[in-house]
């Protein structure tokens, strides 16, 4: 009777749990869904879910690492906002371009570039943070081809879930 109720209760708690997309993602199914945007908003803004606010800003809200989703459903479509998110390293914009100098002391720093003077380079790092190096302490400095925002970032998600954003994303005109 026991092992009976284990496994009773065992395909009820898989049953509800949520399919995530994990790394396999059908792309054409994700567009053709129907997204609420205010839930996706709220999924945007919740820095703990997604992250997306750490480094966009919108409405007011967020950092400005990455490029500001204010008008964002002007500028791309839906179809590009996807593969945007999907593959952020695909299509970089050269001043969202991330630089990374190794110093003569070792020190590994990895940003967009903030300012480029004749005396010092100005980096901003993922986390927000202006790292000042001298130009006389630069050992080697070289552009990056990938995005400082990390592939993967919705396998996480369900599909509801990324549809949402997209709505969201897509109404930010």
């Amino acid at each position: 009777m026991m092992v009976c109720w284990r496994r009773c209760c065992r395909r009820v708690v898989l049953e509800q749990r949520k399919k995530r997309l994990g790394q396999s993602v059908d792309r054409e199914s994700l567009l053709k869904m129907v997204g609420d945007a205010e839930r996706g908003r709220a999924r945007f803004l919740d820095g703990q879910a997604m992250q997306c606010i750490s480094c966009h800003r919108v409405q007011g809200s967020g950092q400005s690492i990455g490029p500001d989703m204010d008008g964002i459903g002007q500028r791309r479509s839906k179809r590009e906002l996807l593969e945007s998110i999907l593959e952020p390293s695909r299509l970089i914009e050269n001043k969202y371009r991330s630089h990374q100098i190794l110093t003569i002391d070792g020190k590994l720093v990895t940003g967009l570039l903030v300012r480029d003077t004749d005396s010092e380079v100005i980096l901003r790092s993922a986390d927000g943070q202006n790292h000042r190096i001298g130009k006389v302490d630069v050992d080697s400095r070289r552009i990056q081809s990938e995005s400082l925002m990390p592939t993967g970032l919705i396998a996480e998600l369900t599909a509801q879930e990324v549809a949402d954003l997209l709505a969201f994303l897509v109404s930010l005109r």
